[in-house]
This record gives structure tokens, C-alpha cells and sequence, in this order.
């Protein structure tokens, strides 16, 4: 709605509050929206900005050690799971049953078991959603990878058998879509609204940079079993930066992306012992508040929650 109105657009904009209204069962009477010159005025200056003056804020002094790690995840889940989807079709693929010939213009694939394998992504799904709010985004992650990385392996190992293949390529299909899913929530999380669309649309580029590499592995003259290594070492990146992230859930937005830049200049040494140790009390939890509303002044982000949002 505050799009459309810098737009010029009010009567959408408006509509899009009441469509909203209607949906919570709320009546908000009569109502006008008004927006400042300023806003305006600031919003074209944003697009006036250079792709350096987008972006390097992300690698300010503490925002740095969320990027990094998101992008780690980001780039080794992306090359992990389009490489998991490749390596099954690849292992399912067959000739036409003439091997005198291999021209490499015709080819068919066994489809019942990529149907099967295709389908374990709804469990992957169903599993990120009843983890995220309990085991917490970070955990959902990690698990779900080193599950994908687990079965991708076992996969290069047990090609001969029809049944475990099946079931590793269906578990290596799960792990990735439950940690992948979890990722894209927790990185909009991690970042403040001023950096939120910058920072995603960031770390889908390296994914997708990765993604495109993937192909040239799968479909090389390396074997099946240092393929499903290669894939599974991907996986398991993803779990390690994955586990260097803050967790951010059950918190509000803003309150999360506050926690989870002060938190995020912990060493790698403090969260093996925070994980040992779980648990946090409320006199920490108030000092993550304040010691992120510092790290995020230092950065030249407004710790308030800006209420126009």
C-alpha cells in the first residue's frame, strides 16, 4: 500500500488496506491516506543510488557476519539441491535400448522412481513446516541439510540397489526442500526492513550463480559415487553456515533482525557452546536488545521500528 501511494496510486493502495480489513474481519470505517512529500522525495533518491551504494551496506561491520554465512548456505544448498534433482534423473536415465549407437540424440528415463523421488519434496515441505517454530529456523536448517547430504551419499554407495536408491534419493530430496525452505524464511528475518529486498535478492543471485554449476558436475566424467561425495560436501556446507546464523524465531521482524546482528559477532567457538549449553535468560535476552541497537547505530541502521512500515 505505501508502494502504490509513493506511486500515485491511491485508490489501489487503499483498496489493498481494506481487502485486508475484510480478511481480519475488521471494519475500519471511513479513512484517508495521506503520504509525505518527503517519502516520495526519499524513495527517489533510493533509485537514484548506484549498485556499490545498494549493496556494500550489507557488508558493514556487523552485517558482514550474517551476508557471509548466508551466502554460504544460499550458494552450497542451491548447487546441492538442483545437483540432487540432476544426479537422480542421471541415475534413472537409460538408453533406448540400442547400445550399438550412441549418437546422444535420443534418451528416455525410468519415470516412476523420479515421480516417486519428486514427491518426497511435499514431506521435506511438511517437515519445515512443523519444525521452524519448534526446533527454530537454525536447526531446521542444518538438520535438514545434513539429512539431504546423508542420503545423497548413500546414494553414490548403494547405486546397485534399486530399493535403497529409492529411498536415499527420497530422503536426500526431503533433507534439501526442509532446509531450503527454512532458509528462505530466516534470511528475510536477518536482515532490517533497509536492507531486507537488497539482501535476499543478494543471496539468490550467488544461489542461483551456484545452481548453474551444478550441471557441469553432475553430467561430467567423474563417477556416480564422487558425484553424490561432491553433492553431499555441498550439503554439508550449507548445514555449517547454516549453524552459524542467529535464530530469530518467535520474534517480531525487526526485533529479530536487531538480535541477530548483535548475536551474529559471536565466535564460532560460543555457539558450539551455546548449543551444548541451550538456553537463554531474560536478562541476556535484554542485553542482545541493547547491544543490537548499538551494532545497528554504528552501521547506520535506525533501531526503531518504523512504524510507516
Amino acid at each position: 500500500a505505501r508502494w502504490l501511494m509513493i506511486q500515485g496510486r491511491q485508490d489501489e493502495a487503499k483498496e489493498v488496506i481494506l481487502s485486508a480489513a475484510r480478511l481480519n474481519g475488521v471494519d475500519l470505517g471511513e479513512f484517508n491516506l495521506t503520504i509525505s512529500q518527503g517519502e516520495i522525495d526519499a524513495v527517489a533518491e533510493e533509485k537514484k543510488k548506484s549498485f556499490a551504494e545498494v549493496y556494500n551496506p550489507l557488508f558493514g561491520k556487523n552485517i558482514v557476519n550474517i551476508t557471509l554465512p548466508l551466502l554460504g548456505v544460499w550458494m552450497a544448498f542451491a548447487f546441492s539441491y538442483y545437483g540432487v534433482i540432476l544426479f537422480i534423473t542421471k541415475i534413472y536415465s537409460k538408453n533406448d535400448g540400442d547400445d550399438s549407437v550412441d549418437d546422444g540424440t535420443t534418451c528416455s528415463f525410468n519415470y516412476p522412481p523420479i515421480l516417486e523421488n519428486s514427491i518426497s519434496e511435499f514431506l521435506g515441505v511438511t517437515l519445515a513446516i512443523l519444525a521452524i517454530n519448534t526446533l527454530g529456523r537454525v536447526k531446521t536448517q542444518w538438520i535438514g541439510y545434513l539429512t539431504g547430504g546423508i542420503g545423497v551419499f548413500l546414494m553414490g554407495l548403494l547405486g546397485g540397489n534399486d530399493g535403497m536408491l529409492l529411498a536415499c534419493g527420497m530422503i536426500a530430496r526431503a533433507g534439501a526442500m526442509a532446509g531450503s525452505c527454512a532458509t528462505w524464511v530466516a534470511t528475510a528475518e536477518l536482515y532490517p526492513t533497509n536492507m531486507r529486498a537488497s539482501g535476499h535478492s543478494l543471496c539468490n543471485v550467488f544461489g542461483k550463480l551456484a545452481g548453474f554449476c551444478a550441471p557441469f558436475v553432475i553430467f561430467s566424467d567423474l563417477s556416480d559415487t564422487s558425484v553424490a561425495t561432491i553433492l553431499a560436501v555441498a550439503n554439508i556446507i550449507a548445514a555449517f553456515c547454516a549453524f552459524l546464523l542467529p535464530e530469530t524465531a518467535h520474534m517480531a521482524l525487526d526485533q529479530g533482525a536487531k538480535i541477530s546482528i548483535a548475536s551474529a559477532t559471536e565466535s564460532v567457538f560460543d555457539k558450539l557452546q551455546h548449543a551444548v549449553h541451550a538456553g537463554s535468560t531474560h536478562s541476556q535476552h535484554e542485553e542482545d536488545m541493547k547491544l543490537a541497537s548499538k551494532g545497528l547505530m554504528h552501521d547506520g541502521v535506525n533501531p526503531a521500528i518504523d512504524s510507516s512500515l
